[in-house]
């Protein structure tokens, strides 16, 4: 019931998150890096807070990829209660199901903090860069909502889909950063944005 971490969780399955079934297999895959051991830990815990669910990391051989990996009907169900996509076209479509109106706050929070460790980069700016347009325009009005202003932009590429970008300047990308910093306390852990990941 903690919506905070819901949205976490919302957040990151529509950045780097996958799921499928086989037979009578529900398996739900976090994508990641082998190398962001506090970034995977976290993920984890959170998922374990919500659904008391344990998930297993793998690496891929002589990659830095990697994915956090568990199995369950009920959370591979889940997920649909947020999000709405197009059957094996989640890249390209995945979104929020409803309004942003008809979601907490909590929630939101939440979920801007997952989809910024998932899709996002936060250095000097902050970055989002996602296939799915109605995505980015969820995390464009999600910054809205927040009193950010940020731009929102297309970049066409050769024999690809387009990216959708969301960006924010240094100076809001600074607030942005306190602003997450406030978010993961509120989940209950003692340490700040910048810590979670070696990529951001």
């Amino acid at each position: 019931n903690n919506e905070i971490q819901i949205g976490v969780y919302v957040g990151l399955w529509l950045g780097d998150g996958t799921q499928y079934r086989d037979r009578h297999n529900y398996t739900i895959k976090i994508c990641s890096n082998i190398e962001d051991i506090n970034l995977n830990q976290f993920i984890q815990d959170i998922i374990l807070k919500i659904f008391n669910k344990n998930t297993s990391l793998f690496g891929l051989k002589n990659r830095k990829s990697a994915y956090i990996k568990f199995n369950s009907k009920f959370i591979f169900n889940f997920i649909f209660r947020y999000v709405v996509l197009e059957e094996k076209k989640k890249t390209y479509t995945a979104r929020l199901k409803n309004n942003l109106d008809t979601y907490t706050k909590n929630f939101l929070d939440g979920c801007l903090l997952g989809l910024v460790l998932s899709d996002g980069s936060l250095k000097q700016n902050l970055v989002f860069s996602v296939a799915s347009q109605e995505l980015a325009q969820n995390m464009r009005d999600i910054l809205i909502k927040l009193k950010f202003s940020p731009t929102f932009k297309v970049q066409k590429r050769l024999n690809k889909a387009d990216s959708y970008i969301v960006f924010l300047d240094k100076r809001q990308s600074q607030r942005l950063k306190e602003v997450l910093d406030n978010i993961i306390r509120g989940l209950g852990y003692d340490y700040e944005f910048m810590n979670l990941s070696i990529l951001y």
